[in-house]
């Protein structure tokens, strides 16, 4: 196999299941135990501790794509954390499963009789559930924190912005785009075998994949779901729109979109502040431009205020007296508080407000 990647054995379908790096700072020593460990018998993992048999397709759709098991073992050497919604992907990923078998509580039952696995359930909408193998393979570290800081060599932020600015000049706008989110742009770039991503693993990549967002590097084009270099994308037209204060048609929605030539933007906030205190109590920020644009035939744009995003814009302190942005702990969504109205404190975390 090509250094620094493992084989899997022959029930993992396609080149999905090979993509394996060496270890974070060139330790050949566990890169020489990761492949150990990987390179058991065609059956299961005898080398590794785990065993099992090939799936029949007479077993019930709970057992017919293999033991649940192998899907969480590969999360492990790709240092992602195997929560319900990383897990139902890998098995979409790596095998004929669809996505209507592989729902919520038949993935959890699935795990749940799996004895090489501990699952526990979750309150985190965004979780649910968590997998974790009762024996962690003798490789493992860590899984990766996709909100760590950054903690990478600045050589390779040059390489890579040079390795991306490169693209602009040589290709054209959709072969250099990313056609896929975070997950499938960082296993993109892992199958092109970079020399400057050289030993990292996938969620390494999935967090330098977020941190170039941040950076400027990378950005999103929101109506292809594209992850383009950051000259192409929406990130850099709203950047620009913020800066000259006018407003942005990214972002807008397609339904937006179609009215707003017959709407004038918001451009005073006085007239922001007026209308937010029109909108009720507890709406949703995902849908406050919506909301507005409805009631007040007015588009809400927030780089007409020098902002690029409108949670940003919804905690300025310049609109501290007239509404707060929380959080909902029943399902994490953003709301917006009137100053001074009757609510449930237990139930909503309060943010901090960003500076004018």
């Amino acid at each position: 196999t090509p250094s620094g990647r493992a084989p899997l054995p022959t029930f993992f379908m396609g080149d999905w299941g090979r993509s394996y790096r060496a270890p974070r700072n060139g330790d050949r020593g566990a890169e020489q135990r990761k492949r150990n460990w990987t390179q058991g018998s065609r059956s299961g993992y005898a080398s590794g501790g785990y065993s099992a048999s090939r799936p029949s397709q007479n077993q019930p759709v709970g057992c017919r794509y293999g033991p649940m098991h192998w899907f969480v073992w590969t999360l492990y050497i790709d240092e992602i954390e195997p929560d319900l919604p990383a897990v139902q992907a890998r098995i979409v990923e790596m095998s004929s499963c669809t996505d209507d078998e592989a729902t919520e509580e038949a993935v959890i039952t699935w795990g749940e009789q799996d004895e090489k696995l501990k699952v526990t359930r979750s309150d985190d909408p965004h979780i649910k559930a968590q997998f974790r193998l009762k024996v962690h393979p003798p490789f493992f570290v860590q899984f990766t924190n996709f909100n760590d800081a950054d903690c990478y060599p600045s050589v390779m932020w040059e390489k890579f912005r040079e390795w991306v600015d490169d693209r602009v000049q040589t290709m054209g706008p959709e072969e250099r785009a990313f056609t896929s989110g975070r997950y499938g742009c960082a296993r993109a770039l892992q199958f092109l075998h970079l020399e400057f991503f050289e030993g990292y693993s996938l969620g390494q990549l999935c967090h330098i994949v977020n941190l170039a967002v941040q950076k400027k590097i990378l950005g999103y084009l929101a109506r292809k779901k594209w992850l383009v270099p950051y000259q192409d994308s929406d990130n850099a037209e709203k950047d620009a729109a913020a800066r000259d204060t006018k407003p942005s048609r990214t972002g807008v929605g397609d339904e937006l979109a179609g009215m707003s030539g017959s709407m004038g933007p918001v451009e005073t906030w006085d007239e922001l502040r007026k209308g937010l205190k029109g909108l009720g109590n507890l709406v949703l920020v995902a849908q406050i431009k919506r909301t507005y644009a409805r009631k007040f035939s007015r588009i809400l744009s927030e780089t007409t205020f020098g902002k690029t995003s409108l949670l940003e814009l919804l905690r300025d302190e310049r609109l501290a007296d007239v509404c707060e942005c929380r959080q909902r702990k029943s399902d994490w969504q953003h709301v917006i508080v009137q100053v001074g109205s009757d609510i449930n404190e237990n139930e909503l975390i309060p943010l901090e407000r960003s500076s004018a």
